[in-house]
């Protein structure tokens, strides 16, 4: 028999025990294996939970096109017809795999809810590596709001990016890789539980100069023992080489350390019934564009600059050269790398698209600074650093602040925002309304900072580099086909 005290203690032990099930339970809810019913046969998932615990339905190496190897290597993707889950294997030429991520609770009750909106992340990387796995790319954050995500492979470097320039390989398979994967989110992402009306694609983008793609063509075709000519030879030879063979090759393309960042890039295509881009991005809309969120980071360029400018990157003295330079002159110099961007923005906006610009100027505890940098000199809020906002990259390894955290429920709460509505403010309330960029002397942008604020001044900038004789040695215009290259840094 218990006393009085030994049955209040056992009832308060047994109250805090439910509590902390409780507890554990909301933190980590409990899920079960996701199934997926499609036209195409059953998608099977596992559970993964989210920074808050909640719970998401993982569909990894789901396959949307039939592997691009043999005869389709060089071509298009072709729709799979049969629906076979197939393990990915990392760095093989059968890569066209995406995966969809959905919170587990709107999964359940998908037939009661209405659909989600979904973002789909196309990876960076100059077109020559990454990939979408949910190492690389997790849905820990975003799935934390009412979104579905997917993150998608395409194919990269010369696998994905050769062109003869004719209608034999005429190029940017890479870029129909992409197109096939959205056609395959919008006939069946609604079995997931996904809006395929509200589909939002975010990433990086990167292009090329005319001619460039045909000499890269030849390149490859020389170094491997393939004839240059005709087109349809040079390609029928490169397609009996292992495709290990042809990615290791990227080294004779680089001239200074992995510069230039992407050898393979899109190309304007001959007009064929298959083609992806028959006239430049750049040329004048038909339609009215829809709405776009773009931006750099404060310090894009400075990661590649100082070095690649000044030559002193082997210099006994190379942290305090780094120093000086970045303090008197760079901080002026990194505005070069934002003029892709600013006309870009400037050019949708006259197009009659709303357009968001913003400035990350938050420099977090980690940064992709600490990867892609030397180990003299901190660049700031350098080039991908907006992507730890947004995903958990799992190579940093600095303690995140709180004050990183706050930053990024804001950068999480703008972008899934813009996925929902098309407007950043809405529907959940922000510090600072975020205005859509105007055409006119000074474009407006949102500094995304601890105190978020709107600034103007873009145009201005970009008009005065654009006036420096500089500019023109590090660029190529093409007025006429409104092809413009920055050959000092061409991926944003």
């Amino acid at each position: 028999m218990w006393t009085r005290s030994q049955r209040n203690f056992a009832m308060q032990w047994l109250a805090v025990m439910m509590n902390l099930v409780a507890v554990m339970f909301v933190a980590g809810e409990q899920c079960s294996a996701p199934v997926v019913t499609t036209s195409l046969g059953e998608a099977r998932g596992f559970c993964m939970h989210t920074r808050k615990g909640h719970s998401i339905a993982a569909f990894t190496s789901v396959p949307y096109a039939l592997p691009p190897i043999g005869d389709l290597r060089f071509k298009p993707c072709v729709q799979r017809n049969p629906y076979i889950r197939q393990k990915e294997i990392v760095g093989d030429e059968d890569c066209l795999y995406l995966n969809i991520y959905v919170p587990d609770a709107h999964l359940r009750a998908r037939d009661e809810k209405k659909p989600l909106p979904v973002m789909v992340f196309v990876h960076g990387g100059g077109w020559m590596c990454g990939d979408s796995t949910v190492d690389s790319y997790g849905p820990e954050l975003l799935l934390d709001r009412d979104v579905l995500l997917v993150t998608l492979n395409y194919r990269l470097g010369p696998l994905g990016f050769l062109s003869t320039q004719d209608e034999v390989c005429p190029g940017n398979n890479g870029l129909k890789d992409q197109q096939e994967a959205l056609r395959f989110v919008q006939r069946h992402i609604h079995n997931f539980g996904g809006d395929n009306r509200s589909v939002t694609i975010f990433g990086e983008s990167a292009e090329s100069p005319p001619g460039e793609a045909l000499r890269q063509a030849f390149r490859l075709a020389k170094f491997l023992g393939c004839p240059q000519a005709p087109s349809w030879r040079m390609i029928e030879c490169l397609r009996t080489r292992d495709s290990y063979e042809i990615i290791d090759t990227e080294f004779m393309y680089y001239e200074w350390d992995y510069e230039p960042m992407t050898p393979f890039k899109a190309v304007v295509e001959p007009d064929l019934p298959e083609a992806f881009l028959t006239r430049p991005p750049r040329a004048p809309r038909t339609s009215p564009a829809p709405p776009w969120l773009m931006g750099l980071n404060r310090d894009e360029g400075c990661l590649k600059i100082a070095p690649l400018t000044f030559y002193y990157e082997n210099s006994p003295h190379a942290y305090v050269i780094t120093r000086i330079l970045r303090e008197r002159y760079l901080n002026q110099l990194d505005e070069l790398s934002t003029q892709q961007a600013i006309r870009q923005a400037v050019h949708l906006a006259l197009n009659s698209s709303t357009v968001y610009l913003y400035e990350l100027a938050y420099r977090a505890s980690n940064s992709f600074s600490q990867v892609f940098g030397d180990p003299h000199g901190d660049y700031g809020v350098c080039h991908a650093d907006e992507l730890m906002h947004l995903f958990p990259i799992r190579f940093l390894s600095e303690p995140v602040s709180e004050r990183d955290l706050a930053i990024s429920e804001l950068i999480l709460t703008l972008w899934t925002n813009f996925a929902t509505t098309g407007d950043p403010n809405k529907p959940l309330p922000l510090p600072t309304e975020w205005k859509p960029a105007r055409t006119g002397s000074r474009l407006e942008y949102l500094v995304i900072d601890e105190q978020p604020t709107m600034q103007q001044g873009f145009a201005n900038q970009a008009a005065l580099w654009g006036r420096l004789p500089l500019w023109h040695t590090l660029t190529d215009v093409n007025t006429q086909t409104h092809e413009h290259t920055n050959r000092f840094y061409d991926e944003l």
